[in-house]
């Protein structure tokens, strides 16, 4: 029995079978668990319980536990729905929250090749710059990480978008509405998405724009673009009031651009050379050579921007892409991160059409492009694997980056062995650590030790730790504990008599207060 047409015609698509390939690249992570940030967005969130939909677009701690400090960085109401539903449907499994990011990955890829195939009119173009975009291994972060799911559905609504403002024939009123509901809905899900205008325009550029719409149905979808980009900003501004994410005091405007210069020449380096990936980065010290030297990879990608947008277009459309996709992460308006490599997903598209270009223009590189994405696919298949729980994660962290001082403190948090723990938390804390890891560090290296019988190490530490923040009651609750069992009763009933002024009903309180 002969299988039904549109089965055939399925199968001798070769979007299906790229689209297969990158299924099977990244199918470990249905047996994978929840890593990362992954905990406070979804087991140790409240607010998914239910869903509570006003609530999640006025209340932006709803992204996460507020416990996890983060939860006020960002506005994605949209994100926070979906964990919710998820958590409706799946509870706490983790393998489904894994299958639904696959899937998204796939869809984005899928919208992606349609639109390159109506714009670069070549099939063999469309499907090398898709594969570059599915395979390439800084995709793993944002396909990896459940918490993604923000940076993946995002991209979904954008790609819709950008199908019906410059895709799509059919009526314009139509592509419109449509387009400026998935514009909207990119926003909710993850602010990144505001490039979408500076998209817009390198398509139209290009002439990829459908030309039925004429000098006032342009006007008419930069207007809409203006109107929503203000409406979000506002909305934004209105909830969180502030644009950055440091609620407390910006870093200074020179810090700032030197960060953005710096991350910007790794996140070219990333994409060229995808080695020593890893979920963090540390900051980097501020050397003038390493400075200079990341002012000239950013003024030397700018001149060559200007140089080829006359005479090669489509390289000219690739690289911008590329900028622009990144400017909301090149701390402009300042952000935590100094590089991620789930900022490149977007990004990557616009790599993928600067290969299309070269593709184009010089025949005998196309086996060495369609090689070096199998190479890349390979790369991408042997880092999806250190995703699988939080110990293979953070050992490739602390393997690839070893003066990282917050991978060395997140890997000594679940390697589960207490020697190995204790090693992590002092590496950490002889890297230059931010004062979060370093109390951190200091805090569960009094624990250890009080653990293990040796309260005068412990003591040592909780006082380090009390140093960072006089008021912790656990620290207090340790130097008790510590001074009690040195029977030095003086500073035993210091640190007593403090826990019990700070937190009179706490536990730790009650635990010293004489029967």
């Amino acid at each position: 029995m002969s299988a039904p047409p549109a089965i055939t015609k399925l199968f001798r698509q070769p979007i299906f079978w790229l689209l297969l390939a990158t299924a099977l690249v990244y199918s470990p992570l249905i047996a994978a668990g929840f890593v990362y940030d992954d905990w406070w967005m979804i087991p140790r969130n409240p607010a998914i319980r239910g869903i509570h939909l006003l609530r999640y677009f006025l209340d932006p701690a709803t992204l996460a536990d507020p416990a996890a400090g983060f939860a006020g960085d960002v506005y994605r109401p949209l994100t926070t729905l979906s964990f919710a539903v998820d958590f409706k449907m799946w509870a706490l499994r983790p393998g489904f929250y894994h299958l639904e990011n696959i899937l998204l990955h796939l869809a984005n890829g899928y919208l992606l090749w349609r639109l390159l195939g109506l714009w670069l009119k070549n099939k063999a173009e469309a499907l090398l710059a898709t594969a570059l975009f599915l395979l390439h291994p800084v995709q793993v972060e944002a396909v990896s990480w459940i918490g993604q799911r923000t940076n993946l559905l995002s991209t979904f609504a954008l790609l819709g978008a950008l199908h019906y403002f410059v895709g799509a024939g059919g009526s314009p009123r139509r592509r419109w509405i449509i387009g400026g509901c998935c514009y909207a809905v990119a926003l909710l899900c993850r602010e990144s998405a505001v490039v979408l205008p500076v998209l817009v325009a390198l398509v139209d550029a290009q002439g990829w724009r459908p030309k039925t719409d004429g000098r006032a149905g342009r006007t008419i979808l930069y207007g809409e673009l203006i109107l929503i980009t203000a409406a979000y900003l506002g909305l934004r501004f209105f909830i969180m009031r502030h644009w950055s994410q440091f609620s407390e005091a910006v870093p200074p405007w020179w810090q700032s651009s030197g960060l953005g210069v710096l991350a910007f020449s790794t996140y070219l380096g990333k994409t060229i050379f995808p080695m020593a990936l890893r979920p963090s980065y540390d900051y980097p010290e501020f050397n003038v050579w390493f400075i200079t030297g990341a002012y000239g990879v950013a003024l030397g990608y700018l001149g060559l921007v200007w140089g080829v947008r006359r005479k090669n277009p489509l390289l000219f459309t690739g690289l911008a892409w590329f900028l622009a996709c990144l400017l909301p992460v090149l701390q402009l308006i300042p952000i935590r991160a100094f590089v991620s490599e789930r900022f490149l997903y977007v990004p990557m598209m616009g790599a993928a059409l600067a290969a299309v270009w070269a593709y184009r223009r010089y025949p005998s590189a196309r086996t060495p492009l369609w090689a070096g994405t199998a190479v890349l696919a390979v790369v991408t298949a042997a880092n999806v694997p250190h995703w699988r729980n939080e110990r293979s994660l953070w050992a490739h962290a602390v393997k690839q980056e070893p003066t990282n001082a917050f991978a060395h403190a997140c890997y000594a948090a679940v390697v589960g062995n207490p020697v190995e723990a204790e090693r992590q938390y002092r590496l950490a804390l002889i890297n230059r650590p931010n004062p979060a890891v370093s109390l951190a560090s200091t805090v569960n290296l009094s624990a250890i030790y009080l653990n293990r019988n040796e309260p005068a190490k412990a003591a040592i530490f909780a006082r380090q730790a009390l140093r960072r923040e006089p008021t912790n009651i656990v620290v207090l609750f340790d130097l008790c504990r510590a001074y009690t069992a040195l029977r030095r009763k003086t500073q035993a009933a210091r640190y007593c008599g403090e826990l019990e002024r700070l937190a009179p009903n706490s536990p730790q309180a009650a635990a010293f207060r004489p029967s």
